[in-house]
């Protein structure tokens, strides 16, 4: 809850401090007091407006975590990787989500699609998704050319145990050069939940 406040007072401070500049420096342009004050009013609502949103969004988030990690990708390793980890479900007939994302090391561009083969496994051993996705690359940032940078696009699955209890997840990398995969799973009924650490 309290990375979830801090979203929400960082937003609403920028906002401030924007209605304070457009005050400042209007006043020093000589825009008059009624537009001043619309300028105003409108960044400071905006502002209030998105840091409630941010805030609920953020904290949703975090308590409906059933599982989130980020793992070591395929770096340096030729012919891919095998990632394998286990969660415990603790709701079953629930519909829960299932998100990858690979990651390119920090600073550096996403070199092209790559190719990720997911298993999901009950309990029982019975696989609940086992498939191959494609992720395509696709601009992060917006300005100049520099803060652009090529990244990958996410994935996502739902799917509704029949079983709480261990599962298990495994994740074939393919393709070298993945620094890293985020992996995070969503159960919608959960209030406790912990996001992995940076989020």
């Amino acid at each position: 809850m309290a990375t979830s406040l801090l979203l929400s007072a960082t937003v609403l401070g920028i906002a401030l401090f924007c209605a304070w500049a457009v005050n400042h420096f209007g006043r020093k342009a000589g825009q008059s007091e009624a537009k001043l004050r619309a300028l105003v009013a409108m960044f400071v609502l905006g502002g209030a407006s998105l840091s409630v949103f941010a805030f609920l969004a953020d904290f949703d988030a975090r308590r409906t975590t059933l599982f989130e990690e980020l793992l070591d990708g395929s770096v340096g390793l030729h012919g891919g990787a095998i990632l394998e980890r286990q969660f415990e479900i603790e709701h079953d007939s629930v519909r829960h989500k299932l998100m990858v994302v690979p990651r390119p090391a920090p600073g550096e561009d996403a070199s092209g699609p790559v190719v990720i083969g997911i298993a999901l496994r009950d309990p029982s051993g019975q696989h609940v998704i086992e498939e191959s996705r494609r992720f395509e690359t696709r601009t992060e940032g917006t300005g100049s050319f520099v803060s652009q940078r090529r990244v990958w696009n996410s994935s996502s699955w739902t799917f509704s145990p029949e079983a709480t209890g261990i599962w298990d997840l495994r994740l074939s990398l393919a393709t070298e050069g993945i620094a890293t995969v985020h992996v995070r799973v969503e159960d919608p009924e959960k209030r406790d939940g912990v996001r992995a650490a940076g989020y």
